[in-house]
């Protein structure tokens, strides 16, 4: 039995089809590997804004908290105001008694001089 050499068999042919095949793939995956990361960073610059973004966002408690503050404070203000509007009507009551005496002492007046 004679021994081929290696050209006429297509071994040679083959194995540079390989390499070939090899080198397209190796490109193939660094191409992947650029859209990958790519992609991966835009999605973390994607998630820094979503944390800046949370970062303004207010807490349950201290919505809570807050909630609470300013119902006090509408609580407090209605409290001053009715103060407010009684203490005008304690100022018209005294007044009036003021204006009632003075027109009754007018008429004891004009009475005991007749």
């Amino acid at each position: 039995m004679k021994i081929k050499p290696l050209e006429s068999t297509g071994i040679v042919e083959r194995l540079v089809k390989v390499e070939v095949l090899l080198a397209t793939n190796e490109k193939i995956l660094n191409l992947s590997r650029e859209a990958l990361d790519r992609r991966l960073n835009g999605m973390n610059e994607f998630r820094e804004a979503l944390k800046d973004q949370q970062m303004l966002f207010v807490g349950r408690k201290e919505y809570d908290f807050t909630l609470a503050d300013i119902r006090e404070l509408r609580e407090s203000r209605a409290e001053l105001q009715g103060r407010a509007s009684q203490s005008s009507v304690v100022w018209a009551y005294i007044l009036s008694v003021l204006g009632i005496m003075l027109a009754l002492s007018s008429v004891l007046i004009q009475l005991f001089r007749i």
